[in-house]
């Protein structure tokens, strides 16, 4: 059987449009498709493999779609369906390990990718449908390894077609059943501790596009996620109908990632305010209208990172705003394609600069620049007509209201 150098969709699976748990991964500047798989962790949470986030050949944080492009379906949604039943969701934030290392190379056997293959996905809004119950157990995993129970798997990948090439997928995920798991480790398995092998049942396997794809177990009235699935083998036999063929499939576990995400989760959670945040498009305008926006202007970034901007106070550079967002900026190359922005109020004088960085990796500060000098909003004034008895009486005002007592004249 053939080893795919990269994650695979269910070959000869139920379609299953509508499904649970299962998302497609987007790049909503594309028509939409599915270039990955991911499974619906917790409220505004997607879990994936990182190899899906992270740019082919580098390293975190570099992303193959950035910040502002990447999105996700709804859950187990059809992709060919219209934008708007579609509804795609963008992706604020993404988590991998700072060592991950988007790599697969057979031929010179350098697969490092298939190490912490996890990337967890922080949604702008909480998706419609319903999440996984929890993380499966290291108990409940090496009882499935020993051949106890079954999982399932859904998948937005490629699909079987007429010839021995896969047929692209429909727009909808597909289920496969049946799935066993193994104390099998291929052997060129670098992180043996963290990876979970399983086989298929005959007939059916995996196939480009199911990256990320959960391995999931109905567990008593739980459903489970086990692990990410990222590579298998036996696609090339069940497309030239070799008969009886058991493909397998590849996976990294989750709980050994469990409190790092959990950690990263409510990293995310303290990020949001506890009100609903104004729209990105009203807070910029606002920030233009008044001139308190900053972008940075010099630099570019990869996405995934985090950003502030500083002022200088009594010799010391101090925190001055949060980074609210990150734009695209077509000045920018692709490996570096974001730029940091934000919306503050300094005085006129102050000395700035941006400051981004990767807890772990790298942290660095752009040129300082003198502040904007701050606009002063003039806000336009109306006029309405209140009566009390046979007294009359105008009130002028941004948003003048009738004083007690009185009543405001409509005019028609």
């Amino acid at each position: 059987m053939l080893i795919s150098t990269n994650a695979h969709a269910i070959l000869n699976g139920v379609p299953s449009e509508g499904s649970n748990f299962v998302v497609a991964l987007v790049d909503n500047l594309k028509t939409p498709s599915a270039f990955c798989t991911g499974a619906y962790l917790a409220p505004k949470v997607v879990i994936t493999a990182a190899h899906c986030i992270i740019e082919q050949g580098q390293k975190a944080p570099s992303l193959r779609v950035p910040i502002g492009r990447l999105t996700v379906s709804q859950i187990g949604a059809n992709l060919k369906k219209t934008p708007s039943d579609n509804q795609l969701v963008l992706v604020n934030k993404v988590w991998t390990k700072n060592t991950y290392f988007n790599r697969f190379e057979s031929e010179k056997n350098l697969k490092e990718g298939e190490v912490d293959d996890v990337a967890i996905l922080f949604l702008e809004k909480e998706l419609q449908g319903k999440s996984v119950d929890r993380v499966a157990t290291r108990l409940e995993i090496e009882t499935f390894k020993s051949g106890v129970g079954e999982g399932f798997q859904l998948g937005y990948g490629c699909i079987k077609g007429d010839s021995v090439e896969p047929a692209p997928n429909d727009g909808i995920p597909y289920l496969a059943v049946g799935l066993k798991g193994t104390q099998k480790t291929e052997a060129h398995i670098l992180d043996t501790n963290n990876y979970l092998g399983f086989d298929y049942q005959i007939g059916t396997g995996v196939c480009p596009g199911d990256s990320g794809s959960p391995l999931l177990q109905k567990i008593g009235e739980e459903v489970v996620y086990m692990a990410t699935v990222y590579a298998g083998g036996g696609t090339s036999e069940i497309l030239r109908n070799v008969p009886n063929v058991k493909a397998f499939g590849n996976s990294t576990v989750t709980w050994p990632y469990l409190d790092e995400i959990t950690k990263q989760i409510s990293i995310w959670q303290a990020e949001k305010p506890g009100k609903e945040r104004k729209s990105v498009a009203e807070l910029k305008a606002k920030g233009v209208l008044s001139n308190t926006f900053y972008t940075d202007k010099d630099s570019c970034h990869m996405g995934g990172i985090e950003g502030e901007l500083q002022i200088l106070k009594s010799g010391k550079w101090i925190t001055a705003a949060p980074a609210l967002g990150w734009d695209t900026a077509s000045r920018c190359p692709k490996s570096h394609p974001v730029v940091p922005w934000t919306v503050t109020k300094v005085a006129e004088n102050s000395m700035l600069r941006w400051r981004v960085w990767l807890d772990g990796a790298f942290d660095v500060t752009g040129n300082s620049f003198a502040a904007n000098k701050p606009k002063i909003v003039t806000k336009v004034k109306s006029s309405i007509t209140c009566t009390k008895g046979k007294v009359i009486k105008r009130v002028n005002g941004p948003k003048p209201k009738c004083p007690s007592g009185y009543k405001k004249v409509i005019t028609r």
